[in-house]
């Protein structure tokens, strides 16, 4: 055999046992796959921004890959950032990262000696599960539908609305998803009934045309000049 390929050999046989989670310890984790064991340090977080975002002790800003729970300002804001501490506080982490984002952070699946955090968090219904194409994605799909059907987190009536809080405040605000456009519709504009209000990603109902003006919401595409 190659010296070319022994070496190939030896990189999957790592990745596998990186792969494999199933010891924590308090300064490190140990992995394990097979008769072969690969110790790792373990990390630590000192500050949690938000749902989905915290800093370990080296000062690295680490990103949950695969979800994203609500922003500042946001539905869910303060409850996201709770849970987060719940899960990783004062606990040994280990994590897989997959690159570093523009903000330079580490976007990574974390694990705790209770499983992904990742996947808890939208178990949870504090974060939403994102497009992913790797190992994770089962079950993250998995942890999402079990969050709406048991309407948890971001899916329950403190976050997602059918009906507006105020009789007569119709219009609904929706901010898109893709670019973060501002647009608002009310009875008579096309897709109205279709339209959700989803408050953790800065959906809202508004009274009137200028409330959604100022709140810099525009007129939504398909709609008549006036509400009737």
């Amino acid at each position: 055999m190659s010296k070319k390929k022994k070496s190939k050999k030896t990189k999957k046989k790592i990745a596998g046992i990186i792969a494999t989670t199933i010891i924590a310890g308090s300064s490190f984790w140990v992995l394990k796959s097979g008769k072969h064991q690969f110790v790792v340090p373990a990390y630590h977080s000192v500050k949690v921004y938000d749902g989905d975002t915290f800093m370990t002790k080296e000062k690295q800003n680490i990103r949950l890959a695969s979800v994203d729970a609500p922003d500042r300002g946001n539905c869910g804001y303060k409850e996201a950032t709770e849970e987060l501490k719940k899960l990783i506080e004062n606990k040994p982490l280990y994590l897989k990262v997959r690159f570093f984002d523009q903000s330079k952070r580490l976007v990574s699946y974390v694990y705790s000696s209770q499983g992904s955090v990742n996947v808890q968090m939208v178990k949870s219904g504090w974060a939403r599960a994102n497009t992913s194409n790797d190992s994770e994605q089962a079950a993250l799909k998995t942890a999402s539908q079990y969050a709406k059907e048991h309407e948890l987190g971001v899916y329950s009536p403190l976050c997602f609305s059918k009906e507006p809080e105020k009789p007569g405040c119709v219009i609904k605000g929706n901010v898109s998803s893709h670019n973060n456009v501002k647009k608002y519709s009310f009875p008579g504009c096309t897709g109205y009934s279709q339209t959700l209000i989803e408050k953790d990603l800065g959906d809202r109902w508004f009274c009137t045309e200028t409330e959604a003006i100022k709140a810099d919401f525009e007129r939504a595409g398909g709609c008549p000049d006036s509400i009737k």
